[in-house]
């Protein structure tokens, strides 16, 4: 029998699975893939660094152990959009901020969006997370409003401050 033609699929499939692993762990942006019970089963390096876990500790863990996230300035545990679009079936997006508590308990302001996964029949097949650290963002914002509102020589409150203290 002629093997070459199965060879030749095998090839392709292997080609096609190094390809996509390839585009998962060029995103910048963390990328967690999950099960339809939301276990994590894929995980790229962005989210081995926003997150603090490795792809191999990640894997197979349920996600909210790998992706705990909290209302900004408070300890409340939030859900995330990822349960909302596995359990609806259409993409979501927080358009507000989150915090994500890193394996090592720091805490890191994030965006969050999420998509269900189907596959040729329509099945649910799990869900894709994307997070968006938008700390850096957060602390500029913070820098202008304070410039704004303060003297550049002596730091002090200036007009602008004062006018808006006194509406």
């Amino acid at each position: 029998r002629d093997l070459s033609r199965d060879r030749a699929l095998e090839d392709a499939a292997r080609a096609a699975r190094e390809q996509a692993q390839a585009t998962l762990d060029s995103i910048s942006d963390a990328l967690v893939v999950v099960d339809p019970a939301g276990t994590v089963t894929a995980f790229n390096p962005a989210a081995t660094e926003l997150t603090g876990w490795t792809r191999e500790d990640a894997l197979g863990r349920v996600l909210e152990e790998v992706v705990r996230l909290v209302e900004p300035g408070r300890a409340v545990p939030q859900v995330s959009v990822l349960r909302e679009a596995l359990k609806t079936g259409k993409p979501s997006r927080l358009e507000g901020e989150r915090e994500l508590v890193r394996r090592d308990g720091a805490q890191r302001a994030v965006e969050e969006s999420a998509s269900p996964l189907r596959d040729a029949q329509g099945r649910a097949t799990g869900g894709v997370l994307l997070l968006r650290d938008v700390s850096h963002a957060r602390e500029q914002a913070q820098a202008l409003t304070h410039m704004a509102q303060h003297d550049a020589l002596t730091g002090l409150p200036n007009r602008v401050l004062l006018h808006d203290r006194l509406e």
